[in-house]
């Protein structure tokens, strides 16, 4: 889903410059783009990328890998569940890991798409994906054609909870929670569950068939304890819905803003997608990194909070492959940013690693993994070309996804994400911390 910019603030993609970071000035006039819909007085300031661009013609684009690293395939795609995979999510908590990924049977975002899910207590070892995996089904019908996308899982008064939608979203507070599916994930063992249920008190029009033939309720059907956790979706809590993940475990992607995200409806930029990152710099700036065709990620920042109002988004300097991206902070205090930062490459590979000391100019980028080093999912000999057909199948590996671990038993520290490879086969990667 892209929007069209009209007009912007850059440089040629294709160049291969150093950009630093840029402060713009925004006039009296300058609208700003913001849930809260203020007008933009102070500095802004736009993320930059301070080292060469990574060059699609040299091995591994020119990047050094980060070594030590270790790679685990978590799903296997066969035609017998599903060969496609894709924007998979991450969440520590209770010293076990949750991986959730949208899945279909041959093509991208087709009708019957549903989750499946994996969980881990070493970050090595994942239970199976064998079919009895499913965390939210196929919410089709002939009537109402559809497919789900994999939300965040989020933590809420300590329990956690898996989620999804028919309506792609990153970060909470969900702007359509009115069609956001929930379901609790038991920590204290594997492969337990609760019952779904919309997060609303009504179902989603054009669900109300799917939703009977699946046993799926609404939220004032539930218990009063899910009922009380379902209350704390809101732009105004206490502690957004990942606070506990990002104070306890690290667990990076929920990516709550206080008081609101950008609002994506009321943008009204095109050429940007609905794939999008936050996270916050050690100086408490608010920071928003937006997907966009311009092979250059789009930027929007924010100052005092959550009293704040969210800048115009603005082309920052940092490259891209028109690919999603994911943030976050490291033990140290540096902002690492995981994407396909090659924006000549044919393909979605190298996935890149870069980092930044104050949340602004990222530099000292390196090869986080390459489809090169997985192995084939499928019948293909070549780990970077899909084993099987279908649409939309970009190659290499995408759509990282990551959670900061350190002092959990029985694993190692380090980082972890997922992702996709090929769009097929699921993998999650740990880089040691003290190697980029």
């Amino acid at each position: 889903q892209h929007r069209t910019l009209p007009g912007h603030l850059g440089y040629d993609p294709a160049s291969n410059l150093r950009m630093p970071p840029t402060r713009i000035v925004l006039g009296m006039s300058a609208v700003m783009l913001c849930a809260r819909g203020a007008l933009a007085l102070d500095p802004v300031l736009v993320p930059a990328w301070s080292g060469p661009i990574p060059d699609p013609s040299k091995p591994l684009a020119g990047l050094k890998q980060v070594p030590g690293f270790e790679a685990t395939r978590v799903y296997k795609a066969t035609p017998a569940l599903g060969t496609y995979n894709h924007a998979a999510m991450i969440l520590l908590h209770d010293d076990q890991l949750l991986v959730t990924w949208k899945n279909g049977v041959r093509d991208e975002d087709s009708p019957g798409q549903r989750v499946m899910y994996s969980q881990s207590t070493d970050g090595v070892t994942w239970t199976p994906s064998d079919g009895s995996n499913i965390m939210f089904p196929n919410m089709s019908t002939a009537a109402n054609p559809a497919h789900l996308f994999a939300g965040p899982p989020i933590v809420l008064n300590g329990r956690v909870y898996a989620s999804a939608s028919p309506k792609q979203f990153c970060l909470f507070p969900d702007q359509y929670q009115n069609q956001l599916l929930l379901r609790r994930v038991y920590t204290n063992t594997t492969m337990l569950l609760g019952s779904p249920f919309w997060a609303a008190s009504t179902i989603p029009a054009g669900f109300e068939e799917a939703s009977k033939l699946r046993g799926v309720v609404t939220s004032n059907m539930m218990d009063s304890q899910t009922i009380a956790d379902v209350a704390l979706l809101t732009a105004n809590a206490t502690d957004p819905p990942c606070a506990a993940s990002l104070q306890k475990d690290h667990s990076n992607k929920c990516e709550a803003c206080r008081g609101a995200c950008q609002d994506w409806d009321a943008t009204l930029w095109l050429n940007l997608a609905n794939e999008r990152t936050h996270y916050v710099t050690p100086q408490g700036v608010d920071v928003m990194l937006y997907r966009s065709r311009e092979r250059l990620l789009f930027a929007s920042t924010r100052q005092g909070g959550a009293a704040g109002d969210w800048s115009k988004i603005v082309k920052s300097g940092i490259p891209d492959i028109d690919s999603n991206i994911n943030a976050g902070t490291l033990p140290d205090g540096r902002t690492f940013l995981v994407s396909n930062a090659v924006p000549g490459a044919k393909i979605r590979d190298p996935l890149t690693i870069a980092t930044s000391k104050d949340g602004t100019t990222f530099g000292d980028a390196a090869v986080a993994i390459s489809c090169t080093e997985l192995k084939p999912g499928g019948s293909s000999s070549d780990p970077c070309l899909p084993a099987y057909a279908g649409g939309a199948k970009e190659p290499g590996p995408s759509y990282p996804q990551a959670a900061v671990i350190q002092g959990w038993p029985g694993a190692k520290d380090g980082l972890y994400f997922v992702v996709t490879n090929n769009k097929e086969d699921v993998w999650v990667v740990r880089l040691p911390l003290a190697n980029f």
